[in-house]
Protein backbone atom coordinates (compact mmCIF):
# COMPACT_ATOMS: atom_id res chain seq x y z
CA UNK A 1 0.00 0.00 0.00
CA UNK A 2 3.06 2.42 0.12
CA UNK A 3 3.12 2.64 -3.29
CA UNK A 4 -0.09 3.35 -3.98
CA UNK A 5 -0.59 6.00 -1.09
CA UNK A 6 2.90 7.25 -3.08
CA UNK A 7 1.36 7.84 -6.09
CA UNK A 8 -1.70 9.03 -4.85
CA UNK A 9 -0.24 11.83 -3.05
CA UNK A 10 2.29 12.59 -6.05
CA UNK A 11 -1.12 12.64 -8.79
CA UNK A 12 -3.21 14.82 -6.17
CA UNK A 13 -0.32 17.75 -6.51
CA UNK A 14 -0.25 17.29 -10.57
CA UNK A 15 -1.95 14.89 -13.36
CA UNK A 16 1.71 13.08 -14.01
CA UNK A 17 3.66 11.25 -11.77
CA UNK A 18 6.84 9.45 -12.38
CA UNK A 19 7.53 6.20 -10.62
CA UNK A 20 10.42 3.81 -9.80
CA UNK A 21 8.28 1.03 -8.60
CA UNK A 22 5.75 -1.16 -10.40
CA UNK A 23 2.07 -2.49 -9.24
CA UNK A 24 2.91 -5.55 -11.44
CA UNK A 25 5.91 -6.36 -9.93
CA UNK A 26 4.64 -5.82 -6.64
CA UNK A 27 1.92 -8.35 -7.38
CA UNK A 28 4.28 -10.67 -8.85
CA UNK A 29 6.17 -10.67 -5.45
CA UNK A 30 2.80 -11.57 -3.75
CA UNK A 31 1.95 -14.15 -6.64
CA UNK A 32 4.96 -15.64 -5.21
CA UNK A 33 5.39 -15.06 -1.54
CA UNK A 34 1.54 -15.31 -0.64
CA UNK A 35 -0.69 -18.42 -0.12
CA UNK A 36 -4.16 -18.44 -1.19
CA UNK A 37 -6.62 -16.62 1.06
CA UNK A 38 -4.03 -13.48 1.10
CA UNK A 39 -3.31 -13.42 -2.50
CA UNK A 40 -6.67 -13.35 -3.31
CA UNK A 41 -7.06 -10.46 -0.95
CA UNK A 42 -4.01 -8.81 -2.07
CA UNK A 43 -4.81 -9.42 -6.00
CA UNK A 44 -8.54 -7.68 -4.83
CA UNK A 45 -6.42 -4.18 -3.35
CA UNK A 46 -4.68 -4.26 -6.53
CA UNK A 47 -7.10 -4.53 -8.71
CA UNK A 48 -9.21 -1.48 -6.94
CA UNK A 49 -5.63 0.50 -7.16
CA UNK A 50 -5.73 -0.16 -11.05
CA UNK A 51 -9.33 1.01 -11.06
CA UNK A 52 -9.10 3.99 -9.16
CA UNK A 53 -5.56 5.35 -10.30
CA UNK A 54 -5.57 3.71 -13.95
CA UNK A 55 -3.06 1.96 -16.01
CA UNK A 56 0.41 3.98 -16.32
CA UNK A 57 0.56 5.59 -20.15
CA UNK A 58 4.22 4.51 -20.40
CA UNK A 59 5.80 1.15 -18.40
CA UNK A 60 9.34 1.38 -18.47
CA UNK A 61 11.32 -2.25 -18.28
CA UNK A 62 14.79 -2.56 -17.13
CA UNK A 63 15.92 -5.78 -18.24
CA UNK A 64 19.47 -7.95 -17.01
CA UNK A 65 20.34 -11.18 -16.54
CA UNK A 66 19.66 -12.78 -13.28
CA UNK A 67 23.38 -13.48 -12.50
CA UNK A 68 23.68 -9.62 -13.08
CA UNK A 69 20.99 -8.43 -10.69
CA UNK A 70 22.42 -10.70 -8.05
CA UNK A 71 25.83 -9.23 -8.14
CA UNK A 72 23.87 -6.06 -7.94
CA UNK A 73 21.92 -7.21 -5.11
CA UNK A 74 24.85 -8.23 -2.93
CA UNK A 75 26.69 -4.95 -4.09
CA UNK A 76 24.10 -3.50 -1.98
CA UNK A 77 24.07 -5.01 0.93
CA UNK A 78 20.76 -5.22 1.74
CA UNK A 79 20.09 -7.60 4.78
CA UNK A 80 16.67 -8.12 3.86
CA UNK A 81 17.75 -9.28 0.46
CA UNK A 82 20.15 -12.22 1.34
CA UNK A 83 17.75 -14.65 0.96
CA UNK A 84 17.51 -13.58 -3.18
CA UNK A 85 18.67 -16.27 -5.41
CA UNK A 86 18.43 -16.10 -8.97
CA UNK A 87 15.44 -18.64 -9.44
CA UNK A 88 13.38 -16.18 -7.71
CA UNK A 89 14.43 -13.53 -10.03
CA UNK A 90 14.09 -16.08 -13.01
CA UNK A 91 10.27 -16.55 -11.55
CA UNK A 92 9.70 -12.83 -10.57
CA UNK A 93 10.88 -11.96 -14.08
CA UNK A 94 9.14 -14.31 -16.16
CA UNK A 95 5.76 -12.96 -14.10
CA UNK A 96 6.11 -9.38 -14.66
CA UNK A 97 6.50 -10.20 -18.42
CA UNK A 98 4.09 -12.24 -18.80
CA UNK A 99 1.87 -9.75 -17.28
CA UNK A 100 3.78 -6.59 -19.37
CA UNK A 101 3.07 -8.67 -22.18
CA UNK A 102 -0.88 -8.84 -21.64
CA UNK A 103 -0.88 -5.08 -20.71
CA UNK A 104 0.39 -4.63 -24.21
CA UNK A 105 -2.38 -6.82 -25.83
CA UNK A 106 -5.07 -5.65 -23.96
CA UNK A 107 -3.80 -1.85 -23.63
CA UNK A 108 -3.45 0.36 -26.93
CA UNK A 109 -3.08 3.02 -24.93
CA UNK A 110 -0.13 2.09 -23.06
CA UNK A 111 3.82 3.12 -24.68
CA UNK A 112 6.21 0.52 -23.78
CA UNK A 113 10.57 0.67 -23.00
CA UNK A 114 12.67 -1.81 -22.48
CA UNK A 115 16.22 -1.31 -21.68
CA UNK A 116 19.11 -3.35 -21.33
CA UNK A 117 20.57 -2.02 -18.26
CA UNK A 118 24.02 -4.38 -18.65
CA UNK A 119 23.96 -2.90 -22.20
CA UNK A 120 23.64 1.16 -21.44
CA UNK A 121 24.76 2.37 -17.84
CA UNK A 122 22.12 4.53 -16.92
CA UNK A 123 23.08 5.01 -12.95
CA UNK A 124 27.07 7.06 -14.14
CA UNK A 125 26.96 7.41 -17.59
CA UNK A 126 25.55 10.62 -19.22
CA UNK A 127 25.58 9.36 -22.59
CA UNK A 128 23.83 6.84 -21.99
CA UNK A 129 21.52 8.45 -19.56
CA UNK A 130 20.79 11.55 -22.32
CA UNK A 131 19.63 7.96 -24.94
CA UNK A 132 17.45 6.86 -22.87
CA UNK A 133 15.82 10.63 -21.89
CA UNK A 134 15.68 11.08 -25.86
CA UNK A 135 13.77 7.23 -26.26
CA UNK A 136 10.99 8.55 -23.33
CA UNK A 137 10.68 11.92 -24.92
CA UNK A 138 9.44 10.79 -28.27
CA UNK A 139 6.92 8.13 -26.31
CA UNK A 140 5.20 11.20 -23.94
Amino acid sequence: LQHYHDLKRKLEESNSAVCDFSFTQDLGYAVMGLKRKPLKIFKSIYDYIIEELGEPSLIISMKCSAEELLRRIKLRGREEEILINSNFLLNLSSFVNAEVEKKRKLNKYIQFLEIDTEKLNIITNSKDQNFILKKIEKLI
